[in-house]
């Protein structure tokens, strides 16, 4: 045979060896050896890098608080204007994430925990604003109390004591800062000024908020954002992973319940969609996931799970990741004809409502979660078209102001996030309550926050090298070996193909040819 034959088989061999291998090593070994890598540093176990980020976040989420001044209080007060608002923000706190103390159960299946918060104010990335900048916002404690005493029938009475409830000179507008609006407070219901006013301050007592505390003299305090700092929010069961990877931080009861209570439940006593807990707190997302896939984050702060849809890629820092974004049914997609009406508690008297009794899309009603007349939206309104009628000044736009997460798929941790929120009160007159005589409908925002991150860069750094990097060069191992042996085999093929096909014509023009004789 000859030598230039040889090679032709001998590279036509190789590059069939080629392909092969890389056919295995790409669909065969590589999967497996990647899947069980994500595993072992995902599932939840004591000694573990993962386990020391999941019992303290190494950085800090980034929140910030934009709150929306009021640039008439005046005209809104005495002459029946619609409030004019002004964004004034961010007002930026570091959110430090913690878990002293966790149990494990289940033969180290499940684990039990506490997550601690502590806020601190970033006066670099604040700057110029100030926590003591004067603002003009809707007097919230105020609005509460009188649409509580309204149900009770009790508003004439209480006319004539507002100041003994609430101080001298009080109004439906406030001057405060976002110092006492946050964090400090706004004192009210001052122990023995009037006889009627302590009855009504302990009705208020008896069904306090979170937002609200008792000082040491009786007095009360309401502050938006207090009862989040040095607290915790409640006791999370969850699933290490150590059974189902998949399953690692999906929750298995949160105050040792598997549905919620707030929300009103099915007929037949089954709960109801809207008191679903579902999915994990939010600081990581199952792990090895799929092109198109749902994910659930519980939030306790609006009392729900909430559902995010997959909505493309991206990514972070070189980082591939899968974007989300919240579901429909979230905010917009709300009623009897999308199965989730416990949402629509019409529980705020003189609330702006559908026939039905749900608040227009885009809206949600959170007495029930909040204790107080409370209507979450996204900031500035978006997606809630009809309620921006009843207020000047908003700018909706869903770049700056929709909730989205960036998620990598693998290890399903957060690259970035942006939970994006706003919340709003009705304000109008409540006969014969003198302070609001004048005021008109409207629907008044009174801050809206972004809680998020964005992976600091010795996370990205950890994420870049311990994986993806690993599935980059096994990725390019893969796709050289199947591309290289199947050209090379395809080219050597061919060409030998080619070349036997040339020695058998040869061969048989040989075999054909005979000297003519004379």
């Amino acid at each position: 045979m000859e030598r230039s034959l040889v090679c032709i088989i001998v590279f036509t061999v190789i590059g069939f060896v080629l392909f092969l291998l890389g056919v295995i090593l790409g669909w065969a070994v590589f999967p497996p050896v990647v899947r069980q890598n994500i595993i072992d540093n995902v599932i939840l176990k004591e000694g573990t890098e993962q386990f020391d980020r999941f019992l303290e976040l190494p950085q800090p989420l980034s929140f910030k608080v934009y709150i929306f001044n009021i640039t008439n209080p005046d005209d809104v007060i005495n002459n029946g204007a619609l409030p004019m608002v002004q964004e004034v923000g961010p007002y930026v706190y570091k959110q430090y994430l913690r878990k002293p103390t966790f149990e494990f159960s289940n033969e180290y299946r499940e684990i039990t925990y506490k997550q601690e918060s502590e806020f601190q104010y970033d006066y670099r990335l604040s700057a110029p604003l100030s926590q003591d900048d004067p603002l003009y916002v809707i007097s919230i404690h105020i609005n509460s109390v009188l649409k509580e005493v309204e149900e009770l029938g009790m508003l004439a009475p209480i006319n004539e004591i507002i100041d003994d409830l609430f101080g001298e000179n009080s109004q439906m507008i406030m001057r405060t800062t976002p110092r006492k609006l946050l964090f400090e407070g706004m004192e009210f219901c001052w122990p023995g000024r009037h006889g009627f006013a302590d009855l009504i301050c302990e009705i208020v007592k008896t069904q306090m908020t979170e937002t609200m505390i008792i000082l040491p003299d009786g007095t009360l305090s309401f502050a938006m954002l207090r009862h989040k700092n040095m607290t915790n929010n409640g006791v999370f069961r969850v699933h290490t992973g150590l059974d189902e990877p998949r399953d690692v931080h999906q929750i298995i009861t949160w105050e040792d319940k598997t549905h919620n209570d707030v929300w009103p439940d099915n007929d037949d006593g089954t709960p109801s969609v809207c008191n679903q807990i579902k999915g994990s707190d939010g600081s990581a997302f199952r792990p090895l996931q799929e092109t198109g896939e749902t994910a659930f984050i519980f939030n306790t702060d609006i009392c729900r799970t909430v559902q995010l849809e997959y909505d493309g890629q991206g990514e972070y820092e070189g980082i591939p990741g899968f974007k989300y974004k919240a579901s429909r049914f979230f905010l917009d997609q709300v009623g009897p004809e999308f199965n989730n009406s416990c949402y629509c508690i019409n529980a705020i008297p003189g609330a702006i409502v559908q026939e039905n009794g749900c608040l227009y899309p885009g809206a949600v009603d959170l007495s029930f979660c909040q204790g107080a007349p409370i209507v979450l939206t996204k900031p500035h309104l978006l997606g809630a078209d009809h309620y921006r009628q009843f207020i000047n000044g908003l700018s909706p736009d869903p770049e700056k102001h929709d909730i989205e997460v960036l998620v990598e798929p693998h290890t399903g941790t957060p690259l970035t996030a942006a939970s994006r929120v706003q919340f709003n009160q009705f304000l109008r007159a409540m006969p014969p309550v003198t302070i609001t005589e004048n005021l008109v409908q409207s629907f008044v925002p009174i801050m809206w926050v972004d809680e998020g991150i964005e992976l600091n860069d010795e996370l990205v750094d950890y994420i870049w090298t311990s994986l993806t990097q690993i599935l980059i060069i096994l990725d390019a191992v893969h796709w050289t070996l199947f591309a290289v042996g199947l050209t090379l085999f395809v080219a050597m093929l061919v060409w030998l193909i080619v070349a036997l096909h040339k020695r058998r014509s040869s061969g048989r023009h040989v075999g054909s040819y005979s000297p003519t004789t004379k």
